[in-house]
């Protein structure tokens, strides 16, 4: 497979569960595995791929909180890791029993911007939050807190997107400094 086309995939992939391009390649070699097609294919044909996650849509609290009331915690084993492993096991137990798993489709389609980085994605989910808890409590207070946000997110994606261009620019010799415009004008 053309390597441009793989680091794209696993770009865009990485991007939108944020987990390193290095890990997004093993789950997308392994998801497409036990496929005919190849992950070129799938790119070219824009085919959809889908992960598997828990949906806290329908997720009951209470009915979690009883359950963990009826089991058993006394246990008098001396070793501390197996009691950390049997508790761990116990709640993810009660988790898959209580959240139901749900098939999401991957957009591969979205494009992507290069400038993103880490603080800005951090800034996005600060103000989608702050967002929904300015909607929820219907104060003043929260809806400014909100609107700093949304304003040093939007500041982010312009500086961001600016010092990423002049960097391309700048640190390519002529020849690649016209592929990128080329790029950047496309």
């Amino acid at each position: 497979m053309d390597k441009n086309i793989e680091q794209r995939i696993c770009f865009i992939f990485g991007i939108e569960n944020g987990i390193p391009c290095d890990e997004s390649l093993k789950i997308l070699q392994k998801v497409y595995s036990e496929s005919t097609l190849s992950l070129e294919e799938v790119w070219k044909n824009k085919v959809e791929a889908y992960l598997y996650r828990r949906s806290y849509k329908y997720y009951d609290v209470e009915d979690f909180q009883k359950t963990l009331m009826k089991t058993v915690w006394d246990n008098n084993s001396p070793d501390v890791i197996f009691l950390a492993a049997r508790f761990l096991e116990l709640i993810k137990m009660f988790v898959s029993n209580n959240c139901e798993t749900v098939k999401v489709p991957i957009d591969e389609s979205r494009p992507v911007k290069l400038w993103l980085n880490k603080e800005i994605e951090d800034l996005m989910k600060k103000r989608d939050r702050s967002y929904q808890i300015a909607v929820f409590t219907k104060s003043d207070q929260k809806l400014m807190e909100y609107r700093t946000l949304r304003n040093q997110v939007i500041y982010g994606f312009r500086s961001g997107e600016k010092s990423f261009y002049l960097n391309l620019i700048q640190n390519s010799s002529s020849q690649d400094m016209w592929k990128n415009i080329k790029s950047i004008l496309a």
